[in-house]
């Protein structure tokens, strides 16, 4: 009940801290500007949602944007934001997800915030961007062109610090794609007060850090446990699975990777989420199956082989504006292995199975945030990279239960211990009475033998004296008998000759 109790108390917490974080004033742009004239974007940042200005397959600087309003009066075309461009409707055309664009808007600033120091916090934007505010350029991320060649692409998050100098504030940003499936300003980008955002920013980056941290150390802690104690699986199929969520958690979000190492590899960057999010599930299913055996099916181990390492081969092998297209495919597939396991959970739990309950509540909870970051990257949702929380609860939990399984072991082998102290202690002391014993038989068997010795010695003695004493009465009597033995013959002899004369 304690552990219940535990689990539920971190998952409520965790909740919280997910959904009660307050949400800026909600205000959208209208066909490319936005009215801020009502608000204090330094004490209230905002979230720069709407219309902005679009000009697709068009990379133009800010002074060329003027000079063609100049020219050709007010633009016409509009794109939502935060969303791809792939699929939007142009001039009668379904957009693809490969291309160029510049983005625009016009901001009109309170008086209040016209002398503030204000900050744009940039997400990634996919894949190559350049930023200019006010014609001037403040962030630049990759290397942006007209075609695949020229394009460097990079993911990163910035925060871009300016200052106005009047009520208006222009937004201008060239974005392209050719390495990705869906290209444009898929994330929110914020609007506030420069210290405010800085420190929102901040400890972004520092819960990130400290969910990343904890998975790392814990996933270490968990392979070297395994490497000491070979027989049990449990702690090896845990181990790698936090592990490898905690190099995901680098590469999602605040993008620590790229922060910690710039010149990071975006291609390697995508493979390792992609291979990491392929092979959670056979993972996962492997680890349940350590701790729970014989609930789940053989088929269902060999099927869930097979379908990892098809998509592992297909995200090692193919471009990413190929395997980028499947993340709905890989989410449908994690989704399937959490819930079969979840069923599995169910019954072990109706069994009352040791440590099934916690193990089912935190899967749940874990499921909800993976199913919710899926959702926000293919932008059905407005919460952001909440798995890397739900995991962390998640393995906190698994890592209660391993612990507690260790420590039953660890008892298990301190009683089996005493009980063979114990019983040791016993056959000590019988061994001891036992030499005891041997001892005293031997002493008795010894003053046997004496006795026996000596008995036989006066046996032997009296032997010899027997035998002389024979010797002397044969020797005595040997002469008087002969003497005898010669009369009886005379007397013989002469009654035969008697008898034979008459």
């Amino acid at each position: 009940m304690l552990r219940i109790v535990v689990a539920i108390v971190i998952g409520l917490i965790a909740s919280y801290v997910v959904v009660s974080v307050p949400d800026a004033p909600r205000i959208e742009n209208k066909e490319g500007v936005l009215d801020l004239t009502q608000v204090n974007v330094t004490q209230n940042p905002i979230k720069l949602q709407g219309e902005w200005t679009f000009y697709w397959q068009e990379l133009l600087s800010p002074e060329e944007i003027r000079i063609r309003e100049a020219q050709n009066g007010d633009h016409d075309r509009w794109i939502r934001i935060p969303s791809s461009w792939l699929g939007a409707w142009l001039d009668g055309q379904r957009l693809s997800g490969t291309g160029y664009a510049t983005f625009r808007l016009d901001i009109q600033l309170s008086e209040q915030d016209r002398n503030a120091r204000l900050a744009l916090r940039l997400p990634t934007i996919f894949h190559a961007y350049k930023l200019w505010v006010n014609g001037e350029l403040l962030a630049e991320v990759g290397v942006v062109g007209q075609d695949k060649r020229s394009v460097t692409p990079q993911l990163a998050t910035k925060l871009v610090f300016f200052q106005p100098k009047s009520d208006r504030v222009e937004l201008v940003i060239q974005v392209a794609n050719f390495h990705h499936h869906r290209g444009g300003i898929t994330k929110n980008i914020e609007l506030g007060g420069s210290d405010g955002l800085a420190v929102r920013t901040n400890l972004k980056i520092a819960a990130e850090m400290f969910i990343t941290a904890s998975l790392l150390v814990i996933g270490v802690y968990h392979l070297l446990l395994f490497g000491l104690r070979r027989k049990d699986r449990a702690p090896l199929y845990f181990g790698l699975f936090t592990l490898l969520f905690g190099i995901r958690s680098l590469l999602v979000g605040e993008h620590l990777i790229t922060q910690l190492w710039p010149d990071f590899p975006w291609g390697l960057q995508f493979k390792i989420e992609y291979l990491i999010l392929c092979s959670s599930g056979y993972i996962i299913t492997k680890y349940f199956d350590c701790i729970f055996p014989n609930y789940v099916s053989r088929w269902f181990h060999l099927g869930t082989r097979i379908v990892t390492g098809a998509f592992c081969i297909v995200v090692a092998a193919t471009p990413a504006t190929f395997y980028t297209t499947m993340l709905p495919i890989i989410g449908v597939m994690v989704v399937l292995h959490m819930v079969y396991l979840m069923v599995g959970l169910v019954y072990a739990a109706v069994k009352r199975m040791e440590g099934a309950l916690t193990f089912l509540l935190v899967s749940v909870f874990a499921l909800v945030t993976v199913i919710n970051d899926f959702l926000y990257y293919n932008e059905w949702s407005p919460i952001a990279n909440t798995s890397p929380l739900g995991l962390l609860v998640f393995t906190i939990a698994q890592m209660i239960l391993i612990s507690s399984k260790f420590t039953r072991a660890a008892s298990n082998e301190e009683r089996i211990a005493r009980e063979l102290q114990d019983t040791n202690n016993k056959l000590t002391e019988m061994n001891m009475n036992l030499e005891r014993t041997v001892q005293e038989r031997t002493q008795a068997l010894s003053a046997a033998h004496d006795d026996l010795r000596t008995s036989y010695e006066q046996l032997l003695h009296s032997e010899q004296g027997r035998k002389k004493l024979l010797a002397y009465i044969t020797h005595d009597l040997r002469l008087p008998l002969s003497n005898m033995l010669g009369y009886v013959e005379a007397v013989q002899a002469v009654t035969a000759l008697a008898l034979s004369q008459n």
